[in-house]
């Protein structure tokens, strides 16, 4: 029998909050597993003891970001009226269903006065990861990195020239020690001793976001982005780390930075780490290659020039210590120069020249990262990756 629903919800219930919230809802699970009091202790010396209005409880804040995160609430002012409405929220938060939400501008201000420091975001995720660890969340055998762009907050066509000077490269000084071992272990003189001076470029840095970086990117928006990068334990994708940086800095610059951050600061033994394409450079291979650890990168073809052949058609000769090209002609080493590239030429001094397919470029790295970034030694004779 068909009956019309009563017009007015007016009866009174006997309910309990906990009663309505799923028992299989995602956050009963990480109430279930992480304790957030340890905010409170964290950010006491940011509060005044005994005077003024009582403050929102920062643990209340806190996972109410948290809950903005993880269920893609962007917006601060739409958090606020989804919390207002959704039961699971306010258990999360411990919020009675008659409680009143505090007003959004409440986060933002805190964001903006008490908490603009990035160290108390840091340590509070710090410690997240630390309770994950503990309860067997994230063991940190295996570690996958990539980077995201995030659109800055910035007019792409409000911006000012600028000529900066590139950061020194951390890596320069070993890479002048593995420069000078090349050249020994060949009987080759040592380079005049040569200060390197950091590259100066032209750059365009935005009038409203100065922080953020102009992107130029294959396949990617132009404008005035962040890059986020973040690490994620193979286990469980548990994130264990994230880091953001502005868009025109190199994906891999900050990498071993990062990764040696984690292993400090959560003890963790990383044995092997997966890595997007743009962070396979010859700088990230030695690094992983020093820290013994396995290192597995995405693969890009290059857009070769015309005429020239790419590198894995040049097969390793153990025997010889020297490439062959496609054609079975040895390639011998001839000298390393000062930016580490190991120089292999098809002609020898009073010899007849050498005919491959055609020209032969030179090798991009000294020979020992050329290998570091392959993944492969001379002894295994395989050819070398591009």
């Amino acid at each position: 029998m068909l009956k019309k629903p009563s017009p007015h919800q007016t009866e009174l219930e006997m309910v309990t909050l906990d009663s309505l919230v799923p028992s299989d809802h995602l956050l009963r699970k990480i109430d279930a597993v992480i304790d957030f009091s340890f905010i409170h202790a964290r950010v006491a010396d940011l509060y005044c003891a005994n005077n003024g209005r009582p403050a929102l409880d920062p643990v209340m804040m806190f996972k109410a970001l948290f809950i903005g995160y993880l269920f893609g609430v962007r917006s601060e002012r739409q958090l606020v009226r989804e919390i207002e409405v959704n039961v699971a929220y306010r258990w999360f938060l411990q919020l009675k269903l008659t409680d009143k939400v505090f007003d959004a501008s409440t986060l933002s201000q805190n964001r903006r006065r008490r908490y603009h420091d990035a160290s108390v975001a840091q340590d509070i995720f710090d410690e997240i990861v630390e309770q994950a660890i503990r309860h067997g969340l994230v063991d940190g055998k295996v570690l996958y990195t990539d980077s995201t762009h995030l659109k800055a907050d910035a007019n792409k066509n409000k911006w000012d020239r600028e000529v900066v000077a590139k950061s020194r490269a951390a890596y320069w000084d070993d890479l002048d020690l593995a420069i000078e071992e090349d050249r020994a272990a060949h009987a080759k003189k040592p380079l005049k001793a040569k200060e390197r001076q950091p590259v100066e470029k032209e750059t365009k840095i935005s009038r409203t976001d100065p922080d953020s970086g102009y992107m130029v990117r294959d396949g990617k928006p132009k404008g005035f982005f962040y890059l986020d990068h973040r690490t994620v334990d193979g286990k469980l994708g548990i994130i264990t780390d994230s880091y953001a940086t502005p868009a025109n800095l190199h994906d891999s610059i900050p990498y071993l930075d990062r990764l040696d951050r984690q292993r400090q600061r959560f003890d963790l033994d990383v044995i092997a780490v997966g890595l997007d394409a743009g962070y396979a450079t010859a700088a990230i291979a030695k690094g992983l290659e020093d820290r013994d650890i396995l290192g597995v990168t995405g693969y890009r073809r290059p857009n070769l020039r015309e005429g020239y052949i790419p590198k894995r058609k040049y097969v390793y000769d153990p025997e010889r210590d020297a490439y062959r090209c496609p054609e079975g002609q040895l390639l011998s080493y001839a000298t390393t120069d000062r930016n580490g590239t190991a120089i292999i030429t098809a002609t020898r001094k009073n010899a007849a020249p050498v005919l491959c397919w055609l020209p032969v470029p030179p090798m991009p790295t000294t020979e020992k990262l050329s290998r570091a970034m392959s993944g492969k030694t001379p002894e295994t004779g395989l050819t070398p990756i591009v």
